[in-house]
Protein backbone atom coordinates (compact mmCIF):
# COMPACT_ATOMS: atom_id res chain seq x y z
CA UNK A 1 0.00 0.00 0.00
CA UNK A 2 1.47 3.35 -1.01
CA UNK A 3 1.51 6.32 1.40
CA UNK A 4 -0.97 9.15 0.81
CA UNK A 5 0.23 11.77 -1.68
CA UNK A 6 2.09 14.79 -0.34
CA UNK A 7 0.34 18.14 -0.85
CA UNK A 8 1.48 21.73 -0.39
CA UNK A 9 -1.31 23.59 1.42
CA UNK A 10 -1.82 27.27 0.59
CA UNK A 11 -3.86 29.13 3.21
CA UNK A 12 -4.50 32.35 1.29
CA UNK A 13 -3.29 33.96 -1.93
CA UNK A 14 -1.19 31.50 -3.87
CA UNK A 15 2.31 32.43 -5.02
CA UNK A 16 2.15 29.86 -7.85
CA UNK A 17 -1.35 30.38 -9.29
CA UNK A 18 -4.08 33.06 -9.32
CA UNK A 19 -6.30 31.36 -6.70
CA UNK A 20 -7.12 33.52 -3.66
CA UNK A 21 -8.83 30.94 -1.44
CA UNK A 22 -7.22 28.08 0.55
CA UNK A 23 -6.27 25.12 -1.64
CA UNK A 24 -3.65 22.38 -2.13
CA UNK A 25 -1.00 21.83 -4.79
CA UNK A 26 0.48 18.51 -5.79
CA UNK A 27 4.26 19.14 -5.95
CA UNK A 28 4.35 17.16 -9.22
CA UNK A 29 2.39 19.95 -10.92
CA UNK A 30 4.96 22.52 -9.73
CA UNK A 31 8.13 20.65 -10.71
CA UNK A 32 10.16 22.73 -13.17
CA UNK A 33 12.77 20.07 -13.86
CA UNK A 34 14.68 17.09 -12.59
CA UNK A 35 18.42 17.69 -12.72
CA UNK A 36 20.74 14.79 -11.92
CA UNK A 37 18.29 13.27 -9.45
CA UNK A 38 17.36 16.67 -7.99
CA UNK A 39 13.83 18.05 -7.96
CA UNK A 40 13.50 21.73 -8.87
CA UNK A 41 10.42 23.68 -7.71
CA UNK A 42 9.78 27.32 -8.64
CA UNK A 43 10.40 29.97 -6.02
CA UNK A 44 7.14 31.12 -4.44
CA UNK A 45 7.39 34.76 -5.51
CA UNK A 46 8.19 36.46 -8.78
CA UNK A 47 11.95 36.65 -9.12
CA UNK A 48 12.65 34.47 -6.08
CA UNK A 49 15.17 31.64 -6.47
CA UNK A 50 14.15 28.10 -7.29
CA UNK A 51 13.91 25.48 -4.56
CA UNK A 52 16.26 22.60 -5.34
CA UNK A 53 15.85 19.44 -3.30
CA UNK A 54 19.00 17.28 -3.48
CA UNK A 55 18.44 13.67 -4.54
CA UNK A 56 18.83 12.31 -1.01
CA UNK A 57 16.17 14.78 0.17
CA UNK A 58 13.75 14.18 -2.71
CA UNK A 59 12.40 10.63 -2.37
CA UNK A 60 9.78 9.31 -4.78
CA UNK A 61 7.07 10.17 -2.24
CA UNK A 62 7.58 13.27 -0.11
CA UNK A 63 5.40 11.89 2.69
CA UNK A 64 5.16 13.27 6.20
CA UNK A 65 4.95 16.97 6.91
CA UNK A 66 7.11 20.07 6.65
CA UNK A 67 7.49 22.12 9.80
CA UNK A 68 9.20 25.42 10.47
CA UNK A 69 11.62 25.84 13.40
CA UNK A 70 13.11 29.10 14.72
CA UNK A 71 16.88 29.67 14.63
CA UNK A 72 18.46 31.15 17.75
CA UNK A 73 21.19 33.71 17.09
CA UNK A 74 23.61 31.80 19.29
CA UNK A 75 26.75 29.83 18.43
CA UNK A 76 25.07 26.56 19.48
CA UNK A 77 21.40 25.76 20.05
CA UNK A 78 19.09 22.75 19.95
CA UNK A 79 15.55 22.01 18.80
CA UNK A 80 13.27 19.06 19.51
CA UNK A 81 12.58 17.49 16.10
CA UNK A 82 10.96 14.15 15.25
CA UNK A 83 13.54 11.41 14.73
CA UNK A 84 14.72 11.20 11.12
CA UNK A 85 13.72 14.80 10.29
CA UNK A 86 15.64 16.32 7.35
CA UNK A 87 16.37 20.05 7.04
CA UNK A 88 15.17 21.16 3.59
CA UNK A 89 15.64 24.92 3.69
CA UNK A 90 17.18 27.70 5.80
CA UNK A 91 15.98 31.28 5.44
CA UNK A 92 13.88 34.13 6.74
CA UNK A 93 10.18 33.45 7.38
CA UNK A 94 7.27 35.74 6.53
CA UNK A 95 7.73 37.61 9.84
CA UNK A 96 11.41 38.32 9.18
CA UNK A 97 12.65 35.68 11.65
CA UNK A 98 15.53 33.29 10.87
CA UNK A 99 14.08 29.79 10.50
CA UNK A 100 14.65 26.38 8.99
CA UNK A 101 12.11 24.05 7.47
CA UNK A 102 12.38 20.30 7.95
CA UNK A 103 10.58 17.31 6.46
CA UNK A 104 9.43 15.28 9.43
CA UNK A 105 7.31 12.28 10.33
CA UNK A 106 4.79 13.73 12.82
CA UNK A 107 4.40 10.28 14.40
CA UNK A 108 8.14 9.82 15.08
CA UNK A 109 9.41 10.38 18.62
CA UNK A 110 10.97 13.77 19.36
CA UNK A 111 14.72 13.98 19.84
CA UNK A 112 17.03 16.91 20.55
CA UNK A 113 18.99 18.06 17.48
CA UNK A 114 22.03 20.26 17.92
CA UNK A 115 22.88 23.10 15.53
CA UNK A 116 25.85 25.45 15.13
CA UNK A 117 25.61 28.98 13.74
CA UNK A 118 28.57 30.96 12.40
CA UNK A 119 28.70 34.46 10.97
CA UNK A 120 30.84 35.61 8.06
CA UNK A 121 34.43 36.05 9.23
CA UNK A 122 33.87 34.08 12.45
CA UNK A 123 35.53 30.71 13.05
CA UNK A 124 33.38 27.62 12.58
CA UNK A 125 33.44 25.87 15.98
CA UNK A 126 35.04 22.42 16.18
CA UNK A 127 32.47 19.65 16.05
CA UNK A 128 30.23 21.46 13.57
CA UNK A 129 28.60 19.04 11.18
CA UNK A 130 27.26 19.39 7.66
CA UNK A 131 26.37 22.79 6.17
CA UNK A 132 22.57 23.17 6.08
CA UNK A 133 22.07 26.65 4.62
CA UNK A 134 22.45 30.36 5.25
CA UNK A 135 20.39 33.50 5.79
CA UNK A 136 20.94 37.25 5.69
CA UNK A 137 19.86 39.90 8.23
CA UNK A 138 20.11 43.70 8.52
CA UNK A 139 19.60 44.41 4.84
CA UNK A 140 22.41 42.10 3.78
CA UNK A 141 25.00 43.36 6.26
CA UNK A 142 25.00 40.11 8.31
CA UNK A 143 25.18 36.60 6.85
CA UNK A 144 24.88 33.53 9.06
CA UNK A 145 25.64 29.91 8.16
CA UNK A 146 23.80 27.01 9.82
CA UNK A 147 25.50 23.65 10.41
CA UNK A 148 24.28 20.47 12.02
CA UNK A 149 25.85 20.14 15.43
CA UNK A 150 26.98 16.55 14.90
Amino acid sequence: MSPPPFKIHIAGSCPWCPRERPHDHDPAELVLARRGGRVVLPGPFSGSPEFVLPAQRAPACLGGAIRKYPISIMERFSRMIPSGGVVLRVGIDSRGEPSFWARIDPKAPLEPREFTLAGTGHPIPPGSGAFLGDFVLCGGRLTFFLFSGE
